[in-house]
């Protein structure tokens, strides 16, 4: 009986090909799957979103706990939002020009391609125009009561101006306000550094806002405010 069990030393070269050969034969199948696949479909892992919707509410739940505002870019409900501790202290409506913007999907990667952190603060902010407002009634009577000048609480209603964040991507927001530019040599110069960098990467989006709402938006908006995306669903 013992002469019918093979000997090790004739199974030990074939156990040793078959290691050999099965990885050979696992890449080459996935090189002709790769190969034949569409070229779309290839890159789908890299499109998905980097931060699971569990990871962003975490992510939230830090800036709420820090009783500080922070920006919410709701892109799956189309509205720009400040929140504090988690509530809503002001909106407006995220209604973008699609001829100026960029896809919110590819907005949405550009935003979230720190794989460390999905919040941003606020890098920079600019003003190319404004149209000075003189104080109204309210403010007068304040001032008076303060004995502060009232030309101290004139207020700039902005016609267009910039968010920015790092990576070259930004919010440009005007208005219906007509208004001669603050500087037009920093303006230009402005639009020029912007378009030397786009072919490397922009993300953008471009809006309209109501002149009183954008006046809020922009006095609101501090160099380091957090800012969190929600991806567009």
């Amino acid at each position: 009986m013992i002469s019918h069990i093979p000997k090790i030393h004739r199974i030990l070269p074939t156990a040793l090909a078959l290691l050999l050969i099965l990885p050979l034969l696992s890449a080459c199948r996935k090189d002709k799957t790769e190969a034949t696949a569409p070229k779309g479909k290839k890159s789908a892992a890299a499109s998905e979103p980097k931060f699971s919707q569990f990871q962003l509410m975490q992510a939230e739940l830090v800036l709420a706990n820090t009783v500080k505002p922070y920006l919410v870019l709701d892109l799956a409900q189309g509205a720009l939002e400040i929140r504090l501790k988690g509530v809503i202290v002001w909106d407006y409506p995220l209604a973008m020009d699609p001829e100026e913007s960029a896809p919110l999907d590819k907005f949405a990667r550009m935003f979230l391609s720190d794989e460390s952190n999905p919040v941003r603060p606020v890098a920079g902010k600019y003003l190319f125009a404004s149209q000075g407002r003189s104080p109204d009634t309210l403010l007068a009577i304040v001032s008076g009561a303060l004995n502060v000048d009232p030309g101290l609480l004139q207020r700039d209603i902005p016609s267009r101006f910039q968010i920015q964040w790092a990576k070259n991507i930004i919010l440009d927001v005007s208005t219906d306000v007509t208004a001669e530019p603050k500087s037009k040599l920093k303006n230009t110069l402005l639009e020029v550094s912007q378009a030397l960098q786009r072919p490397f990467g922009e993300g953008r989006l471009t809006m309209k806002m109501h002149p009183d709402a954008a006046l809020t938006f922009w006095r609101a908006i501090e160099v380091g405010l957090p800012t969190l995306i929600i991806p567009p669903p």
